[in-house]
């Protein structure tokens, strides 16, 4: 067995030293691993009579494929020697292993094959001995973080140990990362066969390709100035030392009213405006200071709080909300009884004189009935009082009906009094 490790060594140094490739190095780590002993069974992988330790391992890169690794690892096995007399329960086993790892695909993989060579040596109980060791193993890399997994044979050279089989698996860290060597590549001088070509004005364009040989230019421009650096060329420029436009041949465009808007697509030329008016300010068809941009009443003279209408008197408020008390409809209905049409057709003359507000109808009921007849029945009560109104030629989009069942009550439902106040219409001025 000696022989074969010695073999197995042999050809691993030799494979190493023709595979290295000084440009990629594996990065410097420290691993943690989760280590078992076997000293009972002749082949690998039983597990029945594995042995838990833990040991630490410094692996260094010294090549594209070759590494060189230390590890130590602690266990307390109950029999590690040749001599079953010799065996203490579980004593503590220390052993530092010196090895060479050779990895088959490089630095540059995410999943890399290894495979492992290497000496040891052992103390355990006071016995000390020595042996060589090989196995194979793979890594796991991702970003700057390794998992590896190997299981070793390890053959005693000298002292009592027995033959065992050591298997491995942890996480390591990198500690240094080293840079890639870059190759040199030799830098060729060529002297240049061309004599030094003439650039008079020392634009970096040579004579013979500057149009204008005697001024700093642009190569643009063929070596020719632009001396306002408004992308037009002096030549074709009549305002050089004024940033101007190529429809105003290189001059600033004529703007009096100095509203950003040329003379010429301004219709109020003399007064500064927007784009939108074509250079006119922002109209005020009502005249109460909100532009018409704002004013959602354009016809009304408003104030500028109400986005242009005008506010609403506490009289019109007043009137309606009399009207609305005098709303009635048939019992379990929402058709309108006769003596509701006069307080409606109040509101329908409030709501022609002034164009700028609107109706909020809201429905409400007592807590007779159930839930959802109650809430069916109000928004149709709102809905009638809104079909009158909107049958007296009033718009219905300044019209909204909202029923609310017995949501909202203003009284106890428990009194005959309070039930009255809560079947109710109630109508919202709106701005």
């Amino acid at each position: 067995m000696h022989r074969i490790l010695l073999n197995v060594i042999s050809c691993f140094f030799i494979l190493s030293a023709t595979s290295q490739n000084s440009l990629y190095k594996h990065s410097s780590t420290l691993a943690v691993n989760v280590s078992a002993y076997d000293f009972k069974n002749p082949q690998p992988f039983k597990t029945g009579n594995l042995v838990p330790g833990l040991s630490l391992n410094y692996l260094k890169g010294l090549g594209r494929h070759l590494d060189f690794q230390v590890g130590v690892t602690g266990a307390f096995p109950d029999s590690t020697f040749k001599t079953e007399a010799e065996n203490k329960n579980e004593s503590f086993l220390f052993q530092i292993d010196f090895s060479l790892r050779t990895r088959f695909l490089g630095n540059a993989r995410r999943l890399n094959p290894y495979f492992l060579v290497g000496s040891g040596a052992s103390l355990h109980y006071k016995s000390f001995g020595n042996y060589l060791l090989a196995g194979p193993g793979i890594e796991l890399a991702y970003k700057n973080i390794y998992f590896l997994l190997d299981a070793q044979y390890r053959e005693p050279l000298a002292g009592n140990l027995k033959n065992h089989y050591y298997y491995n698996i942890g996480i390591a860290g990198v500690l240094s990362n080293p840079k890639k060597k870059q190759k040199r590549t030799p830098i060729e001088v060529s002297t240049p066969l061309d004599p030094v070509l003439a650039d008079t004005d020392r634009d970096s364009i040579i004579d013979s390709l500057d149009k204008c040989p005697l001024q700093p230019g642009l190569l643009r421009f063929n070596g020719c100035p632009d001396s306002d650096q408004d992308g037009i060329i002096d030549s074709e420029d009549k305002c050089l030392t004024a940033f101007g436009f190529l429809q105003f041949q290189g001059c600033p465009f004529a703007d009096m009213d100095k509203d950003g808007i040329e003379d010429d697509k301004d219709k109020c030329p003399d007064v500064p405006g927007v784009m939108k008016w074509f250079g006119c300010p922002v109209p005020d068809n009502d005249g109460d200071g909100v532009h018409d941009d704002e004013d959602l009443c354009r016809e009304d003279p408003g104030i500028k709080q109400l986005k242009g209408c005008p506010q609403i008197d506490e009289k019109i408020t007043e009137k309606i909300n009399e009207a609305a008390k005098n709303i009635i409809f048939e019992s379990g209905s929402y058709k309108l009884l006769q003596k509701s049409f006069e307080p409606l057709d109040n509101v329908v003359q409030v709501l022609k004189k002034n164009s700028t507000i609107t109706l909020t109808i809201e429905g409400h009921t007592d807590n007779v009935g159930g839930q959802k007849a109650n809430l069916l029945l109000s928004k149709r009560r709102a809905q009638a009082v809104l079909d009158y109104i909107a049958s007296k030629n009033i718009d219905k989009q300044r019209l909204n009906a909202i029923g609310y069942g017995m949501e909202k009550r203003v009284a106890d439902n428990n009194t005959s009094a309070g039930k009255a106040k809560n079947r109710r219409v109630a109508l919202l001025v709106r701005q």
